[in-house]
């Protein structure tokens, strides 16, 4: 090094001392103890870096709970899809891993006679100590358990931050000016991609957040290993890639590729310093590299196996049920015979990492998805499904900004690092965890977290490059420099906020009605409210626009316009108020009421043979079972028509008491319920025929398997149509 490039860098690191060093309070506790080698922090250090990311951090999951619990704070509420993880533990616990088939739907996949999921082992495992203690909770720990996930996701990031803290910036003390940046930092890398996934307290998103908190946790362990090789670090390493694989395969596999490189450098260094007679020490170290590599990966390769009697992927012609095949996805397996194909990639760059990720609107909430939605760049490109989706530069702008600081300083200071210290096989490691979801033939929102490691782990790196740098700016250039990142800091919350907000109140395909009514309520009542159209009873609906409402007779049905999810079926009508005239039924009833073992009718549909009867049965004290029996015309198995007796089974539930229920069979919407609250009961048939329109409550003459009248009656409820009548006025 010359006298001139050791003045430069003892300058620069005096500027940095000037912005990083201990002012205020600060003096109250110096920086006396010797810096850890792998972070370069003092025990001191960490404890401010610490409180500083706390700030941060503890907002940050705050409001990630008010968005899991739809701002209702309830963290046992019910879900669409929210026992498959119970269902998995509970095999686990016999000792098997299939599930019951009539609990999964077409999310199953059949083996040698047995329905499996697809999903990780690690949501599952995380329940079975609660699991083993009551079942009173099965199907509610979906928000627990994802709210969990998200605070591991904040400590592994912290953890992260702090070892590249050591790679950027050595054992340069931390300022009061770095801890104001840290807490802004962990407010934006939590309330990014991964603040989307709780807009719905589902079996998807869960499976994704684990997925994306155990390999933070796996990219941090391996760079902890590298920068302080034992044989401790190295075993964490392998357990958190384990976890992770175990989580979600897609994300995880960014970690174990770190681990590989890594590991490969460490053996070809440690083979060219160690003279040949004692080459043995290299070889006991590379048995242990492959085995902390090859454990995650033969755990996985052994579930997968035990599942699907294959070593990777899902046979999807094994899918239980057509419902989960649908034409987008068969065309794509025509084509490709898997789900992945290299000719996805431009467009899936182009949805992920464009810049349009976000639309503004002259309705509340004024920020919304793009209008239209994901299209494929080549019409001939056949996608199984373009779901609404946003953005990396719109969902963690501020990261995208570091993300370049830290690419340019990684590539300026490669002469400059020795081994500990290298940055290139946790950015490889980020590009492999992107790698499946890039070539993917489903476009999705919550897809952009399997992809977030490409921007969190260079963008941290740029974040300590960018402090070291603004160290030398003059306060007026640092005062904007701040300035920009506030901004970028508030434009992506914002945007994040809204987008999650409106998936789950109005474009998710799970919402419940009542959730979307209140939704559209405080859109038709804030500035620049929606346009209703109007349509009768019995006419045809028009095409759907994208946030437009219409209105179904004399206020008897509101729904909002939405595209599609499939790309085949454009746009459609959503409910959001509905009544008795479009075929929703709200009634209430005394379950107490009903002896065990006896099934009775809560409503009829229709008359004679083609009505639709929905029954219940108490089968003990505290559980109850909704049936319904579709028209004698109908085939449930496919073997000729309804015979008598072939009631379809609905879920056994903790149900009791006087409640209040919906039944759903509206001719507009694709898929009618029998719901408890936002639990769904059993499916609907919509009935057809002469006198389709009329309604007995309580009662079903003729049809088969009833004990009779339902005990002390069934009270009709009247629908809640406020909303309808505030958008027309």
């Amino acid at each position: 090094m010359t006298v001139s490039e050791a003045e430069r860098e003892t300058t620069s690191a005096a500027d940095s001392d000037a912005l990083a060093g201990p002012t205020g309070n600060d003096t109250a506790e110096p920086e006396t103890s010797v810096a850890s080698s792998i972070d370069g922090l003092t025990p001191a250090g960490r404890r401010r870096l610490r409180r500083a990311w706390l700030a941060g951090g503890v907002p940050s999951l705050l409001l990630y709970a008010w968005m899991l619990t739809a701002g209702r704070w309830d963290f046992f509420q019910r879900y669409a899809f929210d026992d498959f993880f119970d269902l998995q533990a509970r095999a686990m616990l016999d000792g098997r891993l299939d599930v019951p088939a009539d609990r999964v739907g077409f999310e199953g996949f059949v083996t040698d006679g047995r329905t499996y999921v697809y999903f990780g082992l690690v949501p599952s495992i995380v329940r079975m100590p609660i699991l083993m203690l009551t079942d009173r909770l099965d199907g509610q720990l979906t928000a627990l358990s994802m709210l969990l996930a998200a605070t591991v996701l904040c400590v592994s990031v912290y953890r992260l931050t702090c070892v590249l803290r050591g790679v950027v910036r050595g054992d340069v003390p931390v300022g009061p000016v770095e801890r104001i940046a840290t807490a802004g930092l962990a407010f934006a890398t939590l309330i990014a991609p991964p603040f989307f996934l709780a807009s719905e307290t589902i079996v998807y998103h869960e499976a994704t957040l684990w997925g994306l908190a155990l390999s933070v946790a796996g990219f941090d362990a391996v760079m902890r290993w590298q920068r302080q090789p034992t044989g401790r670090r190295l075993a964490v390493a392998s357990i958190m890639i384990t976890l992770a694989i175990l989580g979600r395969l897609s994300i995880a596999l960014g970690p174990l590729a770190a681990l590989a490189i890594v590991g490969g450098l460490r053996l070809w260094r440690l083979w060219r310093e160690t003279e040949p007679q004692r080459r043995q020490r290299v070889v006991r170290a590379a048995g242990q590299i492959a085995l902390a590599g090859l454990v995650p990966v033969v755990l996985s390769m052994a579930v997968n196996e035990i599942k699907f009697h294959q070593v990777f992927g899902v046979p999807p012609d094994r899918q239980a049920e057509s419902g989960g095949m649908g034409e987008g996805r068969q065309k794509v397996l025509e084509a490709h015979s898997l789900y992945v194909s290299p000719e996805y990639l431009p467009t899936n760059l182009w949805q992920y990492f464009g810049p349009r990720g976000f639309d503004v609107r002259r309705d509340f909430p004024y920020i919304d998805f793009p209008r239209n939605g994901p299209t494929a760049l080549d019409d001939d490109v056949i996608y199984d499904a373009l779901d609404w989706c946003s953005s990396l530069p719109a969902t963690a702008p501020t990261l995208c900004v570091l993300t370049v600081v830290g690419l340019v300083w990684a590539v300026r200071s490669r002469r400059k690092r020795d081994d500990r210290n290298r940055i290139w096989p946790l950015l490889v490691g980020a590009l492999a965890s992107s790698s499946i979801v890039m070539v993917f033939a489903y476009i999705a929102n919550r897809y952009l977290n399997d992809i977030y490691p490409v921007v969190l782990i260079p963008g941290l790196v740029g974040f300590h490059a960018a402090a070291m740098a603004v160290a030398r700016f003059r306060p007026v250039t640092r005062r904007l420099v701040f300035g920009g990142m506030a901004v970028l800091l508030l434009g992506g919350t914002v945007v994040n906020v809204a987008q999650a907000l409106e998936y789950q109140r109005e474009r998710g395909h799970a919402v419940p009605d009542d959730w979307r009514a209140e939704w559209v309520g405080l859109r038709v009542r804030a500035p620049g409210a929606p346009h209703v159209d109007r349509v009768g009873l019995d006419d045809r609906l028009p095409e759907a626009p994208d946030g437009g409402l219409l209105m179904v007779g004399d206020c008897d049905g509101l729904y909002v316009g939405v595209k599609a999810m499939f790309p085949q079926e454009g746009s459609t009508w959503l409910a959001v108020e509905r009544g008795p005239k479009v075929g929703v039924h709200d009634v209430r009833l005394d379950l107490d009421q009903l002896p065990v073992g006896d099934r009775y009718p809560i409503i009829t549909l229709g008359r004679g043979e083609d009505s639709v009867v929905i029954g219940v049965v108490r089968l003990d004290d505290d559980k109850i079972r909704v049936d319904t029996l579709g028209p004698a015309s109908y085939d449930p198995d496919g073997d000729g028509p309804l015979k008598d007796g072939d009631w379809e089974q609905g879920l056994a539930r903790p149900i009791d008491g006087e409640v209040k229920l919906r039944i759903t069979a509206d001719r507009r919407q694709p898929a009618n319920n029998v719901f408890f609250g936002n639990l769904v009961l059993n499916r609907v048939h919509v009935p057809h025929g002469d006198g389709a329109d009329e309604v007995r409550l309580g009662q079903a003459a003729d049809r088969p398997g009833l004990a009779g009248d339902f005990p002390g009656g069934v009270e009709r409820v009247a629908p809640d149509m406020s909303t309808c009548h505030d958008a027309v006025d």
